[in-house]
């Protein structure tokens, strides 16, 4: 069509520069190009409207081209693509250009979107609180994913990240019926959000300083006795929102300059550590939360959350009260009442071990978790929790080539012919060679050796084939 054609040549003409803001050419033509771009968003055509979108974008990189009244005539056109047309496509497009502009745009995205986007997640919370069709609720969904395409300036992500949290909070106070799969696509644009953020430094303390303590205290209070009926408090201690939560408060802390990390952990291992509760906030709590000390269930599943922020941290940031934090978490991971609470701090214990530099300390750690595994592999209730612990202590040790690291595999080795952990300790081996999403990343800063997985080989086939020869069938 004429406008590809045009599009080919404005892509171009981004590769030539003028200093003199008259010598541009595309200035005497600006008012029918966009015209033309206007025409083709409000077409029928799908194919149409994605080049229309494309333009835009590629006119709006342009500089000091488009009006204050060019910029809301296309928000308006890129919120009704991103709301109600069905093609997907254009749907898609039309949230990619947002925030390719939004970054250009701040403000003109701020003044006439983000109002338009709170309005629309206002109204899709009453169409939440009363269940209505599945329409709205699908408008709901693409309204938390254009408030996460637009995070794209920092300006923005001042008055997006707010929304968000809101929207999270007034789900807890029980306005909404909160399913699993809405918290976790709350969760998911946060995510999106800090992702966003990671590019600049101030943005990212700003995500991190206001959205972590917010989930944070979310959980605690849904780990809390119930005093008044609310839906959320129970999904948020569900295996898949933690998840989703995990993901959150790793992404917003992988990026934290060594100085912001440790005024953040000055607060967050004390609160798991002694129950300070005093940095969250809305931090009145019917009851401590104390998740190593004869917690419940519910609060000691939120150590998965501190297993998501202290394992996400630089490794030259100290973390205070370890040796009391490493006890715990090795006491806890061996609990079989909640293996939820046990894997987690199992792989928290492991995440940490792996970045701690070598000397005593380390040596000290491990002895205390292989003391803890042995016992935990006799004969009792403990055997699994123990097995788990043992898998990740190894992963940690194997991806930075500890010396010690052969003696847990030798170990794992022989649990191959347990009656009862046989199955799980060949599927052990499968973890040991992934790519782990929460823990021992190297965008977790853990200490990840090159070809650690060749080496894995070359020290273990041997043993392994020989013990599958020697297996009696």
């Amino acid at each position: 069509t004429i406008l590809e054609m045009i599009l080919g040549f404005l892509k171009l003409h981004q590769k030539w520069s003028y200093e003199d803001k008259d010598e541009r050419p595309l200035n005497g033509f600006k008012d029918q190009l966009c015209s033309l771009v206007f025409m083709a968003l409000t077409d029928p055509s799908t194919q149409l409207q994605l080049v229309g979108i494309r333009t835009f974008a590629v006119l709006g990189a342009q500089p000091d081209l488009l009006s204050s009244g060019d910029l809301e005539l296309a928000v308006g056109h890129l919120y009704r693509l991103s709301f109600l047309e069905e093609d997907s496509q254009s749907w898609v497009a039309a949230l990619e250009a947002s925030g390719a502009l939004a970054a250009l745009y701040p403000i003109a995205f701020s003044s006439h979107l983000v109002p338009k986007l709170a309005e629309e997640l206002h109204k899709g919370e009453l169409d939440l609180s009363r269940r209505d069709e599945p329409t709205k609720q699908s408008r709901h969904l693409r309204c938390l994913q254009a408030l996460s395409a637009i995070s794209t300036h920092p300006n923005i992500v001042k008055e997006t990240l707010p929304l968000l949290l809101q929207h999270l909070c007034r789900m807890n106070k029980g306005t909404m019926v909160a399913e699993t799969s809405e918290v976790i696509a709350v969760c998911q644009s946060l995510q999106q959000v800090a992702e966003k953020c990671q590019q600049d430094p101030e943005s990212c303390w700003y995500f991190h300083q206001t959205a972590v303590p917010c989930l944070l205290a979310l959980a605690v209070q849904a780990s809390m006795p119930e005093k008044e009926h609310s839906v959320l408090r129970k999904v948020l201690l569900e295996d898949e929102v933690l998840a989703a939560m995990v993901s959150v408060i790793g992404t917003a802390t992988t990026h934290l300059s060594p100085d912001l990390a440790a005024q953040s952990v000055a607060h967050i291992v004390p609160l798991f550590l002694d129950g300070n509760i005093s940095f969250l906030p809305e931090n009145s709590f019917p009851c401590r939360f104390q998740p190593f000390q004869d917690g419940s269930s519910g609060q000691r599943r939120l150590v998965a959350l501190l297993m998501a922020f202290v394992c996400s941290l630089p490794r030259n940031v100290e973390i205070p009260q370890l040796n009391q934090l490493m006890r715990e978490l090795v006491e806890l991971s061996c609990c079989p009442s909640c293996p939820f609470s046990s894997t987690a701090a199992a792989k928290c214990f492991a995440g940490l071990l792996n970045k701690l530099p070598a000397g005593q300390q380390v040596d000290e750690f491990l002895q205390l978790a292989v003391d803890k595994v042995e016992a935990g592999l006799g004969p009792g209730p403990c055997r699994s929790q123990a097995f788990t612990l043992l898998l990740w202590v190894t992963k940690a040790l194997v991806l930075r080539y500890h010396p010690l690291s052969s003696c847990l595999t030798d170990r794992l080795t022989g649990l191959l012919s347990d009656p009862e952990l046989g199955p799980a300790a060949a599927d052990g081996f499968s973890l040991l060679m992934s790519d782990c999403t929460d823990v021992l990343t190297r965008a977790g800063h853990a200490e990840v050796r090159l070809m650690f997985r060749q080496r894995f080989f070359t020290d273990n086939v041997p043993a392994l084939v020989q013990g599958f020869h020697a297996a009696s069938q």
